[in-house]
């Protein structure tokens, strides 16, 4: 039976902002996310059975609840084409869980992609995004595979074309954070922020700046709450702004820290440097880049 293998990226945020709640329970955003050189990799299967069948190297990631099977199930009902098929589906897991990555968003995004190429529905991104959209807030993000500033609560992609690469190197400290979590405690303390990113939009817009420039720019409305209320998180951070980076911050809601250095060289003595300083620590640590048009 046909056969595919497919890689399904994580993500950075160089930018979040918590622009408010919505009448709807979801949280207006503002974001720029970018995907990066950090993959899952998605194995599908073809079969005869009609059953979809989830297998991975983590288990506790496996069964109906997984949003591949939601995919799966999503697109069945849509097309007909894909009713009467059944799907070995096996996921070997590389991005950390619970770490602000979007590695189960992006799995679900891959999972679309997949059935689009494997059974030639010919569908658009606009259509595909769409799709994503009923399965997840960052999942529509994942459908471009692009750097993008994203709005409303995750559903509303631009594309950044003129976007820079950016070299990094990331920390997983082996703290899974609930997402649900990290917004209930920010909304004790949320502050009215002004809607009109005109000075944002404008940045998206300019084809070079300064590497400096750039930083200015770079934010997340959850950097602070993470590090305060988890310690090792903010060690994290000290310990990339130590191996000379010109600036570190939280990834989504945490618990990942990434460190954006100005050059590869810079990058590579810094990972050097990290990977001796951690090592009697049990943290995840990748150097990684970020992946934009024709990268």
């Amino acid at each position: 039976m046909k056969s595919q293998t497919f890689n399904s990226p994580a993500k950075i945020n160089l930018r979040l902002d918590i622009l408010g709640k919505r009448p709807d329970g979801f949280h207006e955003l503002r974001m720029i996310m970018v995907p990066i050189t950090l993959y899952d990799v998605i194995h599908f299967e073809i079969t005869h059975s009609k059953k979809i069948e989830c297998d991975s190297n983590r288990k506790d990631l496996c069964g109906e609840n997984n949003l591949m099977y939601k995919a799966v199930l999503l697109l069945q009902s849509k097309y007909k084409v894909l009713g009467n098929t059944g799907f070995k589906i096996f996921l070997e897991k590389n991005i950390p869980v619970g770490a602000g990555l979007g590695g189960g968003s992006g799995n679900a995004a891959t999972t679309i992609l997949a059935l689009n190429q494997l059974f030639n529905l010919n569908l658009t991104e606009n259509t595909m995004a769409e799709l994503a959209a009923e399965l997840g807030s960052d999942v529509p993000f994942f459908i471009y595979q692009k750097p993008a500033m994203v709005r409303g609560r995750g559903e509303k992609v631009t594309l950044l074309e003129n976007f820079p690469q950016f070299y990094c190197n990331l920390i997983y400290p082996n703290i899974a954070i609930s997402t649900k979590k990290m917004y209930d405690a920010f909304d004790l303390e949320l502050t009215k922020k002004p809607h009109d990113d005109k000075n944002l939009r404008l940045f998206t817009q300019i084809k070079e700046l300064e590497f400096t420039e750039y930083l200015k720019f770079f934010h997340n409305d959850f950097d602070n709450l993470c590090t305060s209320l988890y310690p090792e998180v903010a060690k994290v951070k000290d310990l990339l702004m130590k191996s000379h980076a010109s600036h570190a911050m939280v990834s989504g809601s945490g618990s990942s820290v990434f460190g954006i250095y100005k050059t590869k060289e810079e990058q590579n003595k810094a990972y050097t440097w990290l990977q001796k300083n951690c090592k009697n620590n049990n943290y995840f640590i990748r150097s990684i880049e970020t992946l934009g048009f024709g990268v």
